[in-house]
């Protein structure tokens, strides 16, 4: 279990109590206690608890965490679980999940070289990949919004 080092900050707490109701969730992928599809009495509940009145003040981030794992949780559909045989949306691939994680902690804004350069050059060869396994003209943009692209090629 991930527990924050001694004297951590209130993120690091956050992170790893995140960190602990995801990997609870993980290791409950496939078993027996958890349905492919949440019950009845689990959607009223999130539906109940979630319909309130714009708040006149934000809440705890720990209540936040825990109303988001313990409510909204509990109507969730576990798409990653080998039962799942509803519309073709895949799961996360573990070392995906993994990298969203690094990534989010990074908290980079990604929209020019300034900004982020390891997001822009990680952006630029995502966008080479992608005319590649597209057999798109390599000359074609791939680091532009989809808009001004789609704008281009209609030309």
């Amino acid at each position: 279990m991930t527990r924050p080092a001694e004297g951590a900050g209130p993120e690091l707490e956050l992170l790893a109590d995140a960190d602990r109701r995801a990997r609870r969730w993980t290791e409950g992928i496939d078993g027996p206690a958890r349905a492919v599809f949440p019950a009845e009495d689990a959607l009223a509940t999130l539906r109940r608890r979630v319909d309130e009145p714009w708040p006149e003040g934000g809440h705890a981030p720990a209540d936040t965490l825990a109303m988001l794992d313990e409510v909204v949780g509990a109507g969730v559909v576990a798409s990653n679980d080998p039962r799942y045989f509803g519309f073709v949306v895949g799961s996360t691939l573990p070392v995906a999940a993994a990298a969203e994680r690094l990534v989010l902690a990074w908290d980079q804004c990604a929209p020019a070289f300034d900004n982020s350069p390891a997001a822009h050059v990680v952006e630029k060869q995502a966008g080479r990949w992608a005319l590649e396994a597209l057999d798109l003209p390599r000359s074609a943009p791939s680091d532009s919004p989809p808009a001004p692209v789609a704008e281009r090629w209609s030309h």
